[in-house]
């Protein structure tokens, strides 16, 4: 399941699971699917969710309360943690990190190297002229690239020359 949640997180995510005929709902909601997943993991503390339309004028407003081991929602990895990774879904919220020590030339090209397919991917954040710009290797990097080609294309003429003799 992927969840897109914006960059200013949410106190609580309502998400749509089916928790069986034996699940009772939340106090406040009708339906047993619904279940919250919380951003703050601190035993119970509590934030009250706004819900659309109103009761005879007063806004709807559900009060929910961590009594228990919270679910906590696990909606971000570093670029560098899912490298080396396949992913079946990726979704980017920033192409750079507002820490500039983070930053790294090689994000860009790790983030959309990891997915299997380019529909499993989505960007939040528009990938500019900007960004790819400041993700380009730099002259020594292609340099040492068209090296290591060249050195791959007489490595592999000299074997085949070799096998035949």
């Amino acid at each position: 399941m992927t969840v897109k949640i914006p960059s200013t997180q949410p106190p609580i995510a309502l998400v749509k699971i089916d928790r069986g005929a034996s699940a009772t709902a939340m106090r406040g909601c009708s339906d047993t699917n619904i279940f919250p997943l919380f951003f703050d993991s601190q035993a119970f503390s509590s934030c009250d969710i706004s819900l659309p339309g109103n009761v005879s004028g007063i806004p709807r407003v559900l009060s929910v309360k961590i009594q228990q081991f919270p679910l906590v929602c696990a909606v971000a990895s570093t670029v560098y943690k899912v490298q080396g990774e396949t992913l079946d879904s990726m979704v980017v919220t920033e192409w750079r990190s507002q820490n500039g020590v983070a930053n790294k030339k090689e994000q860009p090209y790790l983030q959309v190297s990891q997915v299997t397919s380019r529909y499993a991917f989505t960007a939040l954040e528009p990938l500019t002229n900007d960004i790819i710009a400041w993700a380009r290797p730099s002259k020594s990097a292609l340099d040492e690239e068209a090296r290591l080609e060249q050195l791959c294309g007489m490595t592999l003429a000299k074997l085949s020359s070799t096998s035949l003799t």
